[in-house]
């Protein structure tokens, strides 16, 4: 995979980053979604560029956290 930094912390971090990151496509913002790092999907959720195909995705997660930050921008868009 193009995000693959194994199950390292900073290649985590790097894609919470990312994720967060205003200026990240849409399509990596996709990509990211499905992370399996509760705190990248988190970034994406919180992210006001996030497509709301992903959001609409990203309100059904396991993280409750995660499903708040992306029901908010949701209503936001």
């Amino acid at each position: 995979s193009t995000w693959d930094f194994g199950d390292s912390r900073v290649g985590a971090r790097i894609l919470a980053d990312v994720g967060a990151n205003l200026s990240t496509p849409a399509r990596s913002l996709k990509s990211l979604s499905s992370s399996s790092e509760k705190g990248v999907r988190l970034a994406v959720a919180g992210n006001k560029k996030t497509p709301r195909e992903v959001l609409k995705v990203l309100v059904d997660d396991r993280e409750s956290y995660v499903r708040e930050a992306a029901a908010e921008i949701l209503a936001r868009h």
